[in-house]
């Protein structure tokens, strides 16, 4: 077997670590673990050479995060090793937990000195209760603690999936000042349980109750920078509660609130508005104004989330030119409920004024939503014309009678998503990358579009009628991704030409679908036509035999025409895996292939229950 591949004359070989500086091999290294076999893959890396053991030896970052699972039959030697070649610098252990967990063995090896993070996952069973599942990550905790002298420099805890935790339940995760529990924490009884007393742990918080009646023990969460209010239930009427500071929410970056604009959550976004990052609210129509005025506080903002809910005859607020501007912002999604509504008796738009505002107010965005709007409304439009520097846009139509009224170019747009192809049409898109289409009724939508940049398509087809997509390889001549969702109607897969297409994905309701394998035989007799393709996903089976006699096609030496490496199905039948395998990596099988492949014999491998 020769020693190693070539590069023409040089004779250096491909490993990485000597053609590379070995940062960027660390760098690689790390993003090629998993959390789940970290240990394990780490481990099998060393074994490479002599080269790969000596730097991943001596790169003590590599080892600072520790695995403790107790399904390792050498867990005390993998422990010691990583605790050694970390060389004193702080630890990230990483625990599953096990109700009989030996800690009083385990915790002699570590050093509670250096571990400053600490990730507990769980393999419970489904059938728990969340009370249960909670006990168990809290018993685990403790165990922990407690054989590991309280763990004194901890600055994190994270647990694999967010808790609803009562308040007996917080306050036996006991950690040293300074530390914090990254993981959202849901709280049961929050506005009759914490009262007074402090909880500087929690920073990410999930509320279930109404914002009024849990705003004053919101206080004892003064290190909160997360906090989603999901209670949809209407609030009750009545006086305000003691509210608290105006200061006592200083780090508070995320905010996502479910309910009604109210006095509540007024009086909430501005304690914290100079920190606030990112923003969900839910508004009527008659209280834009007051929103758009609040708004126009929170100078930092981001990213900004707005439902608006209509109200039985909508007031026409008069819009006031605004001097402010918040420039950061860059991501803004806009959803319209009941759109219908927002014509009051004399015929006016009561929304209009909110898109004025808007175009003053946030001149940087950069990534635009819209459900429940039309764009053919003129004022809509002429605000998304004001973007000048709009890279993603996302549109989702609800007035598909209106006509179009303008023509707008948007030169800086690179992905654009809509279930209303038509608007293709009137928005030019010079720059455009990325396009998903939803709603396609006719191929005629997809053509004569001057797409010529475009790079990844996604089209996903009308359920009223089948019809067929072809693609014009002199529009497309770019297009390297192709996602073709066919929904629950038959459609045919038209022989089409696409020189760069690397990847296709194919989904359906129907099964069993035809689509996998229309398009088998379509590359069986033409390969040609997609000559760089290398990757294909499928969400229904295909007639093995077809897969085979395509494979052995596309992948034996033909001239000009790329092997498909990956082909994905829902499941692949164990007998045929090592002969698929051959295929993907273009060898010829020295055994015959000797199984009935046809999908009617391979059914009762596909649906057997115990495979």
């Amino acid at each position: 077997m020769d020693a190693g591949l070539k590069f023409g004359n040089d004779d250096r070989s491909l490993d990485p670590i000597k053609r590379l500086p070995s940062e960027i091999v660390v760098r690689c290294v790390q993003e090629s673990l998993s959390a789940d076999n970290y240990s394990s893959r780490l481990l099998e890396l060393t074994s490479i050479s002599k080269e790969w053991q000596d730097l991943l030896f001596s790169t003590s970052i590599l080892w600072t995060e520790v695995h403790i699972d107790w399904t390792y039959h050498d867990l005390l030697a993998r422990i010691a090793l990583f605790v050694h070649l970390s060389r004193g610098v702080p630890i990230c252990l990483i625990v599953w937990d096990k109700p009989a967990a030996e800690w009083n063995v385990v915790g002699k090896l570590l050093i509670p000195c250096r571990i400053s993070a600490l990730t507990i996952r769980s393999g419970y069973k489904s059938s728990e209760s969340m009370a249960q599942k909670a006990s168990r990550y809290i018993n685990t905790f403790t165990n922990i603690s407690n054989s590991l002298n309280a763990l004194p420099v901890l600055k994190s805890l994270a647990f694999d999936r967010s808790l609803q935790l009562e308040a007996s339940q917080l306050k036996r995760l006991a950690l040293p000042p300074g530390a914090f529990i990254s993981t959202r924490i849901g709280l049961i009884g929050l506005s009759n349980s914490f009262n007074g007393e402090d909880y500087p742990m929690v920073i990410n918080l999930i509320s279930f109750e109404n914002l009024g009646s849990c705003l004053v023990a919101l206080g004892s969460f003064s290190s909160l920078k997360t906090l989603s209010m999901v209670t949809t239930r209407t609030p009750l009427q009545g006086d305000s509660p003691n509210l608290p500071p105006a200061n006592k929410f200083p780090r508070l970056v995320d905010l996502s609130y479910s309910q009604l604009y109210s006095t509540n959550i007024d009086h909430l976004i501005r304690s914290s508005a100079p920190t606030l990052v990112r923003l969900s609210l839910h508004t009527t129509v008659s209280d834009i104004e007051e929103v758009i005025n609040l708004l126009g506080l929170i100078i930092n903002l981001e990213e900004l989330s707005l439902q608006i809910r209509a109200t039985w005859d909508p007031v026409i607020a008069g819009f006031v030119a605004r001097h402010a501007q918040v420039p950061s912002l860059q991501r803004l999604g806009l959803r319209i409920h009941d759109p219908q509504e927002y014509i009051s008796s004399d015929g006016r738009h009561s929304l209009s004024s909110l898109f004025s505002a808007l175009s003053i107010l946030y001149p940087g965005v950069t990534s635009l939503s819209v459900d429940g709007i039309s764009l053919r409304i003129p004022y809509v439009l002429s605000y998304i014309r004001t973007l000048s520097r709009i890279d993603s846009l996302s549109c989702q139509d609800v007035f598909d009678t209106l006509p179009y009224t303008h023509d707008i170019t948007l030169p800086t747009l690179t992905m654009l998503s809509t279930n209303s192809p038509d608007i293709l049409r009137y928005i030019r898109t010079p720059n455009l990358l990325r396009l998903e289409l939803s709603s396609v009724t006719s191929s005629l939508q997809l053509k004569d579009l001057d797409l010529r940049r475009l790079v990844k398509l996604l089209i996903r087809s009308s359920q009223i009628a089948a019809l067929t997509h072809p693609l014009d390889p002199e529009e497309y001549p770019n297009l390297a991704e192709l996602y073709m969702d066919f929904g629950r109607v038959p459609h045919d897969w038209v022989q089409t030409s696409l020189l760069v297409l690397r990847k296709i994905t194919i989904t359906s309701n129907l099964s069993p679908g035809p689509h996998g394998n229309i398009f088998c035989v379509s590359l069986l007799y033409n390969p040609e036509l997609l000559p760089s393709l290398q990757q294909v996903f499928l969400s229904d089976f295909v007639e093995w035999d077809l897969l085979f006699l395509m494979l052995k096609r596309c992948n034996f030496g033909l001239k000009g025409v790329q092997k498909i490496r990956s082909f994905t199905v829902p499941f692949i039948p164990f007998e045929f895996r090592r002969h698929l395998s051959l295929l993907l990596e273009g060898q010829k099988s020295q055994e015959d292939f000797e199984y009935d492949a046809s999908l009617e014999a391979t059914r009762s491998l596909v649906c057997d229950p115990e495979v």
